[in-house]
């Protein structure tokens, strides 16, 4: 589709899109919003959401390269 796609494991900003449900409820009930919601629900130290972020794009990274094979 994008070159996006081509990054993410689970990419939701593109995801299940059919032309109909581009509205921001729409992206809610696709799970955008989910991690976000997370962090602000259990008021998750702005360190821990660094490092999740930081372990997540080594897994991205893991991926990408069994990929290029």
């Amino acid at each position: 589709m994008t070159c996006l796609h081509d990054r993410h494991i689970q990419p939701l900003i593109l995801a299940g899109l059919d032309g109909a449900n581009w509205h921001l409820a729409d992206y809610v009930k696709r799970g955008g919003y989910a991690s976000l919601r997370r962090i602000l629900t259990e008021n998750i130290p702005p360190e821990q959401v660094i490092a999740e972020l930081k372990h997540r794009h080594c897994e991205v990274a893991v991926v990408q390269a069994f990929q290029r094979d």
